[in-house]
């Protein structure tokens, strides 16, 4: 009986052996799967990362890394593009389009005259240096910000019947009208607006030409969720927190004041 299981007992431990090797090779079959699936994993998580951080690079700054001389042709461009022809103006989009890339770089360019030089290094030595109609525009606007969310309700509602109801529809020349009135004549209205409130053009160029570029950069199609970046993003929820407040803030001026003049002309009809 012992011989016997002795004899089992070996024949037990040579089938241990034998399938050991057949099992190592099993896990390490399957370690190597779970390690080319972490990997797949970790790629795609790299790309994303590296998509966004290319997105919000892009979106920090669009002009960052163009050379000096195609930023020149580039501002001269929309300027003319959008009936901004003047000498004086298609230099200040020359010049202002190099400053949109970076402000602080002026000092380096040598085709500021002295006084816009002293007037944009004032600009970034003092942040509150700026003309008061500046101030009184922030003003004027913060006031009107009760009234404004209904108008501009009620006009984006009635462009959906402006082609119809005044036959601007189609290429004719009413229509042509139309859309260069209230589409390409904006930027000239941005350019000029911007320079009541600015110390000279070039500021003014530069703001309008860093606005128009950074709107191309956020109108671009990216794979992205924008609902979910509207939280995720810093900047966009920043925003997202003071249209909050400002959409009920405005809502409240227009109609926290009903139930009160309702209740005086209920009280002046007792006497």
């Amino acid at each position: 009986m012992a011989g016997i299981a002795r004899k089992e007992f070996s024949n037990d431990s040579s089938q241990t052996q034998v399938d050991s090797p057949s099992s190592n090779t099993s896990i390490e079959h399957q370690n190597s799967i779970s390690h080319s699936v972490y990997s797949t994993s970790q790629q795609s998580v790299d790309l994303r990362a590296s998509v966004r951080r290319k997105r919000n690079a892009r979106l920090a700054n669009p002009l960052k890394g163009i050379e000096h001389d195609k930023l020149r042709i580039r501002g001269e461009n929309y300027a003319r593009k959008h009936g901004i022809t003047e000498d004086e103006d298609v230099r200040a989009f020359r010049l202002g389009a190099i400053l949109a890339q970076n402000p602080e770089q002026h000092a380096d360019i040598q085709d500021f005259t002295g006084e816009e030089q002293d007037i944009l290094q004032k600009e970034l030595a003092n942040r509150w240096h700026q003309p008061k109609e500046m101030y009184l525009v922030i003003v004027l606007c913060s006031i009107c910000a009760a009234t404004q969310g209904a108008d501009e309700s009620v006009v984006n509602g009635a462009q959906f019947f402006y082609s119809e109801q005044f036959s601007i529809s189609g290429d004719g020349l009413k229509a042509t009208w139309y859309a260069n009135h209230y589409g390409n004549g904006r930027h000239r209205d941005a350019y000029e607006a911007a320079s009541r409130v600015r110390y000279n053009k070039i500021q003014a160029a530069r703001d309008v030409f860093y606005m128009h570029y950074l709107l191309e950069a956020e109108s671009m199609n990216f794979a992205h969720n924008k609902v979910k970046e509207m939280v995720t993003v810093p900047r966009n929820r920043r925003a997202l927190i003071a249209s909050e407040v400002v959409m009920f803030m405005q809502q409240v001026v227009i109609y926290w004041p009903l139930p009160g003049r309702r209740m005086l002309s209920e009280g002046l009809t007792i006497f």
